[in-house]
């Protein structure tokens, strides 16, 4: 198998994952609303929002899951250094295991990317909420299902790959 059949074989299979996506959802409705303008629906996604789309994106809920609470713990990790209660440290590193708890606080970070956390160490309840709304930020505008809020969608995309490329060379934690 050639490396562009390779490609094409994983673009054809975010399709298939893809099908039935409400693209725009909620979120593009609610902004039509807004902005008193009728709803429009938007088209599907092109072959190139399509490709562009994470690979992680056809992993089981589970992994995606796992991949979202990385991602926070990667945006957390200001606070994470600062943080001086080790039950928290603790509650937050069980989340995903210890192992890659500490893979994810050890890993370097390009500059603009590291930092940007909310300054104050989140609850570890919210990670699961911080890693989904990450995960949503970071695919194309074309398919996500929510406001992104103040998210940076570069930024989501790249702490959300870095939490699967890591997961996947084996830090699966749990």
């Amino acid at each position: 198998m050639t490396a562009s059949s390779g490609r094409s074989a994983k673009i054809r299979e975010k399709l298939q994952h893809l099908r039935g996506h409400r693209f725009g959802g909620r979120a593009a409705k609610f902004r039509s609303f807004q902005e008193h303008q009728p709803v429009q629906q938007p088209s599907a996604p092109d072959f190139a929002c399509v490709a562009s789309v994470p690979d992680w994106i056809v992993a089981d809920p589970d992994r995606q899951h796992m991949i979202g609470l990385a991602a926070a713990i990667l945006q957390e990790r200001d606070a994470i250094e600062r943080e001086l209660s080790g039950d928290r440290l603790a509650a937050i590193a069980a989340l995903v295991g210890n192992d890659l708890f500490e893979q994810l606080c050890d890993l370097s970070l390009p500059e603009d990317i590291e930092g940007g956390g909310s300054g104050r160490l989140s609850r570890p309840e919210d990670f699961a909420i911080i890693g989904a709304a990450l995960r949503r930020a970071a695919m194309p505008a074309a398919l996500r299902d929510g406001q992104s809020g103040d998210l940076d969608p570069a930024k989501a995309r790249m702490l959300c790959d870095q939490a699967a490329g890591l997961i996947d060379a084996g830090g699966s934690g749990q």
